[in-house]
């Protein structure tokens, strides 16, 4: 009879020998991963609790950010986002310039650029173009 309730035991408890010893059963046992996942699951047809409406607020940001085009999404008002190709010793001056003068790379990148432009350039593109 000693060697049936020890099997019984093994089988159902996750607990091994220890569980056998304070002959516990599977109900005492803690409960299971699909016994957990179970209650976690919301019964088929029950109704879920209803959301709060949103803010003016968070009306605002959403529609700013479907408004706002992909190279634009994680930057600063008025700025955006581009890639350039540029030579490898140009790249790595700026990235001097950047590390011994106080500011980022982009705010050297924003002054080299604004000083090309406003020294060479003065013409505008048509609109349809």
């Amino acid at each position: 009879m000693a060697k049936k309730s020890f099997k019984k035991n093994a089988q159902n408890s996750l607990g091994g020998i220890h569980s056998v010893l304070q002959n516990t059963t599977k109900q005492d046992s803690p409960p299971t991963v699909e016994e957990k996942e179970e209650k976690k699951r919301p019964e088929v047809g029950a109704k879920s609790t209803p959301k709060s409406p949103p803010t003016k607020r968070s009306q605002a940001s959403a529609k700013k950010k479907e408004d706002t085009p992909a190279s634009e999404k994680g930057c600063k008002e008025g700025d955006t986002r581009k890639t350039f190709i540029i030579r490898k010793e140009l790249a790595e001056k700026m990235q001097d310039i950047a590390y011994w003068e106080p500011g980022k790379l982009k705010d050297h990148m924003n002054a080299a650029l604004e000083a090309y432009v406003k020294r060479k350039w003065s013409r505008k593109r048509p609109k349809d173009a």
